[in-house]
């Protein structure tokens, strides 16, 4: 028994060597993390693995999926591994370390791995712990990376009291890395209360005082607290104008860098092209194809917010990394990003990967129909002198229980 067990340790070693040092799968790398995912599967092992071992192994698949996609089914096999041994009672929780528990968070966040039981378990079991600061960030910033907030539940509890805990110890020390974290956490979840202020100003304040003193700022960091600045209405005041606005620059600096287009934005492009749409590929707001309608051309049904003039719109192709892994669920980053874009007057229209990659590239009459769905445009689009396609917003009564194949 316990060289088997030797033997699957120095398996999730070697993956977490891998993982550890950034390395890009190659297609003899793929081969054995397959081997070595396989031999962690249910249907598979002999007995039950060490907890250290599938916390590396879920937090080295997590860490390689980022930069290959298909590595990314053997993390979500080794965190349904995982939630079933916790599940079931063979493994406990409550005898985990400190970094386990982390470590297994992690893998889940870079993987885009949601599994809602075993993450209410570890931090149900977290909540009861003492924990660095740096440590509590970081496991706050996986709640807000799958959008975990809310009143209820354990990982927005933990997200509370640890808000709560940061406050009564006086703050984070100036750890740049962990302030932004928890501001853009506290952002992401819109949280408001009188702790997640306290703490939020803290930090913004601390920034300041840093940038003054001429203290360089990670752009990262930068970009994290210019974007909870400009979302969150309360934290409007706790810096100074000149601050505000060199946040703004260095965010306005970013996103206009030279980009280039993927296939799908190009493809986006075509149909509108087809749809006679004029547009802007990468716009320098970071959007994927933006449009600006005049609202006497038909292309006006869109809302925005503020507009007496042109609406600017924002179409925004989000593929698989804006979603979990194994579902349709927006990830925090994202739900912040679109929340960015219409305090910066645009309107936003999203275009998910599981419903436009779906519709056949040659079939680009349906294509139209769906972006003039989308758009709620009632400009009719002609395809020849009999086919023609119109939106016309049904009655409620009509749409109420309707389900279409691209809902």
């Amino acid at each position: 028994m316990t060289g088997l067990k030797d033997l699957e340790s120095n398996k999730a070693s070697l993956a977490y060597s891998l993982a550890s040092r950034n390395h890009r799968p190659t297609d003899a790398s793929r081969r054995l993390l397959a081997e070595i995912a396989d031999s962690f599967r249910l249907v598979n092992m002999s007995l039950v693995p060490e907890v250290r071992d599938m916390a590396q192994l879920i937090w080295s698949f997590g860490t390689l999926s980022e930069a290959d996609r298909t590595v990314g089914q053997m993390c979500a096999a080794a965190v349904e591994t995982l939630g079933y041994l916790v599940k079931r009672g063979r493994t406990d929780v409550g005898r985990w370390s400190n970094e386990d528990i982390a470590m297994a968070v992690a893998g889940m966040c870079y993987g885009r791995v949601e599994d809602l039981d075993l993450m209410g378990r570890l931090y149900e079991e977290a909540r009861g712990r003492t924990w660095k600061d740096w440590e509590r960030v970081n496991l706050c910033w996986g709640v807000a990376h799958f959008y975990l907030g809310g009143e209820g539940g354990a990982a927005g509890a933990f997200v509370r009291e640890s808000v709560g805990a940061i406050r009564r110890g006086g703050g984070l020390g100036g750890d740049q890395q962990a302030s932004a974290n928890m501001v853009w956490t506290i952002a992401v979840l819109e949280m408001d209360d009188g702790d997640s202020r306290e703490v939020a100003g803290g930090v913004l304040r601390d920034a300041e005082g840093r940038w003054r003193g001429g203290e360089v700022m990670e752009k990262e960091h930068a970009h994290q607290l210019y974007q909870a600045r400009l979302v969150t209405d309360w934290m409007e005041g706790m810096i100074g104008e000149d601050f505000e606005r060199h946040l703004k620059e260095a965010w306005d600096r970013e996103k206009g860098r030279p980009k280039m287009s993927s296939r799908s934005h190009l493809q986006l492009s075509k149909v509108l092209s087809l749809m006679g749409i004029n547009h802007q590929n990468e716009h320098d707001e970071d959007i994927d194809v933006a449009l600006v309608l005049d609202n006497g051309s038909g292309w006006s049904r869109i809302d925005s917010e503020g507009s007496s003039g042109n609406t600017y719109v924002a179409v925004e192709y989000d593929g698989p990394d804006h979603f979990t892994y194994n579902g349709k669920k927006s990830l925090g980053h994202t739900n912040l990003k679109y929340r960015v874009l219409k305090k910066r007057g645009w309107a936003v229209v999203r275009v998910p990967y599981y419903v436009w990659d779906r519709i056949p590239f040659w079939a680009s009459m349906e294509r139209q129909r769906y972006l003039q769905r989308l758009l709620k445009t009632d400009k009719a689009i002609k395809f020849s002198g009999q086919d023609k396609s119109e939106y016309k917003k049904p009655e409620k009564s009509v749409w109420l229980n309707r389900v279409s194949r691209f809902d």
